[in-house]
């Protein structure tokens, strides 16, 4: 009998043109496996003495530096654009690997990191551009489940390989490294990041409604984007799973109180990704210069979006947004 989470593997490969998938336990757990099977195609092996270097986005969820940092890479930030993308053209020469994070609704630049002359191994990442197809050269690609994502249950993620080999990997690696004899041998490097049938259960109704939900997201959007005035408006999402505002000029102690703000008028407000280089546990990769992820990440809040809202929900957030800015900020400045 096929269980719940190997059904999720074939529909999800089904869905995205790719068989070749690996469902675990959460977005991180993808990020982190993906990793850890790259890291054997650059040592050989996955006990091999070179430390593989990875390229991440400075701009980002914490999430990502953290799947490199389990795995033992050798992890170089790249500043993004000020459309919050990884400016593709920092990355360092001979990377090993690079990790390509769409960020907000939109896509990176990852033909890109496919012409760059060393070629790099690109794993993406795909947890908030639900719906958009991997780059076909790309090593891996990787999805979140988590609650507030367009596709979605309580927890879950999920691994599409370009080949079929590492597959078989993977499925060892999220298992503690077990192997196909199960005789307590087990592959190095494993971890327990297996998904349950049971958030597999709450996943495949979201996956299969995920066309009509997909429009009832778009069209919400376009409220979204009819009511924010042209001060805060960011680039309309391809993929929308929230709806990020950019308020050029905002501090944090402003970023703060505007997201506290709507929180307490019952608004799922955030704030926007804080630079990697500003993280307690990688605090040693400062540099001296100001970066454009240092520069913006006090200039975004983002706002709720959900299949299960209306366009007045939307309306009343748009209002109440601007009836708390006035009070934290007196005079927006448009984002250019």
């Amino acid at each position: 009998m096929t269980q719940a989470f190997e059904q999720l593997e074939k529909e999800f490969g089904e869905f995205i043109g790719n068989p070749n998938t690996v469902a675990v336990s959460s977005g991180t757990a993808a990020l982190h496996i993906a990793c850890e099977v790259a890291r054997t195609k650059i040592t050989d092996n996955v006990t091999g003495e070179v430390k593989p270097s990875i390229a991440i986005p400075e701009y980002t969820m914490v999430a990502c530096a953290r799947a490199a940092a389990m795995a033992d890479l050798d992890i170089h930030f790249v500043d993004c654009n000020d459309d919050l993308q990884m400016n593709t053209d920092l990355v360092p020469d001979q990377m090993h690997i690079v990790m390509a994070v769409h960020i907000y609704g939109n896509l990176c630049d990852v033909a890109a990191l496919h012409r760059k002359p060393y070629k790099p191994l690109v794993i993406e990442d795909m947890a908030e551009v639900h719906g958009a197809k991997p780059h076909p050269n790309s090593f891996a690609a990787c999805w979140s489940f988590y609650k507030n994502k367009t596709i979605h249950g309580e927890e879950g993620g999920m691994i599409a390989f370009k080949n079929a080999r590492s597959v078989r990997l993977a499925k060892q690696l999220r298992t503690l490294g077990f192997d196909d004899n199960h005789d307590y041998f087990h592959v190095p490097r494993g971890v327990n990041a297996r998904m349950s049938n049971a958030h597999a259960e709450l996943i495949l109704p979201s996956l299969r409604n995920f066309h009509g939900n997909n429009i009832t997201r778009h069209l919400l959007s376009n409220v979204y984007d009819h009511h924010i005035p042209n001060l805060c408006r960011m680039p309309l999402c391809m993929y929308p799973w929230v709806f990020p505002i950019h308020i050029k000029g905002m501090f944090y102690f402003q970023q703060r109180e505007l997201v506290l703000g709507l929180n307490k008028k019952g608004i799922a407000a955030r704030q926007g990704f804080k630079s990697m280089r500003m993280q307690a546990e990688f605090g040693s990769r400062i540099i001296g210069c100001l970066t454009n992820a240092i520069r913006r990440q006090h200039e975004i809040v983002y706002l709720p979006l959900s299949e299960t809202m209306t366009r007045d929900d939307v309306t009343r957030i748009c209002d109440e947004l601007m009836n708390v800015a006035k009070i934290v900020i007196p005079r927006l400045t448009p984002a250019d």
